[in-house]
C-alpha cells in the first residue's frame, strides 16, 4: 500500500488514435477520467527528385496512311495521330505527367491511350501516367483531327505541335510538324 498522490504512465509510442481511461482505487473508493488522444498523419514532405527524362514526339496521318515520323504532310480535315514516348533516365520518377499542347487548327478527337490501354484523362490539360521505372518507357497515342479547308490559306501552313512531360522539377519536350496543304481548287 503506497500513498501516492501522483504518478506517470508511458504507452510508448502512438501510431493511431486511441481513447485511455485512468482509475484510481483506494480506501475512499474509486475514480475515473478518461482522455482520447488523436493522431493524425504526420505532413508528407516527397524527397526532392534527381534524375532526367526524354520525350520523343512523332506524328502520322492516318487519312493517308503513313508512318510515324517528326513530320506529316496533310489536307485540311485529314485525321492525324500523335505519339508521346516518355523514359525515365538513370532513377525512379514518380507521378509523371504528359501534357501536349495541341496548336489552333488542330482539335482532340480521342482514342487516347498509354502503352495500348485506352485512358479516359485529358492530354490537354495534363494526363498522369503514373511511375517509371529507371529507363523504363510509357507509350501515349491520341488521334486529332484538322481544320477544314476555309481555315487555311491557299500554300502550305505549318503547325507545331509540342508534348511536355514532367515529374516534379523534373521536365523535358519535344514537338513534331504536321504541314497541311491547300490547293487553289
Amino acid at each position: 500500500n503506497k500513498n501516492t498522490s501522483y504518478g506517470s504512465e508511458s504507452v510508448g509510442y502512438i501510431t493511431s488514435s486511441r481513447n485511455y481511461t485512468l482509475t484510481c482505487s483506494g480506501s475512499g473508493g474509486s475514480a475515473s477520467d478518461s482522455v482520447s488522444v488523436y493522431v493524425s498523419s504526420a505532413p508528407y514532405y516527397p524527397p526532392t527528385q534527381t534524375g532526367s527524362l526524354s520525350v520523343s514526339k512523332m506524328v502520322k496521318n492516318l487519312s493517308d496512311g503513313t508512318y510515324f515520323g517528326k513530320s506529316v504532310l496533310a489536307d485540311p480535315s485529314e485525321v492525324i495521330a500523335f505519339q508521346i514516348q516518355v523514359t525515365a533516365g538513370n532513377s525512379y520518377l514518380s507521378n509523371v505527367i504528359v501534357r501536349d499542347s495541341l496548336p489552333n487548327y488542330l482539335s482532340f478527337k480521342g482514342n487516347l491511350q498509354v502503352n495500348g490501354v485506352y485512358s479516359g484523362g485529358s492530354i490537354t490539360s495534363g494526363l498522369s501516367i503514373g511511375d517509371l521505372s529507371a529507363y523504363q518507357t510509357k507509350t501515349i497515342t491520341f488521334e486529332t483531327v484538322l481544320a477544314g479547308s476555309g481555315s487555311f490559306g491557299v500554300g502550305q501552313t505549318r503547325l507545331i505541335n509540342t508534348a511536355q512531360a514532367y515529374s516534379g522539377s523534373i521536365s523535358n519536350s519535344d514537338t513534331a510538324d504536321v504541314v497541311v496543304v491547300k490547293g487553289t481548287g
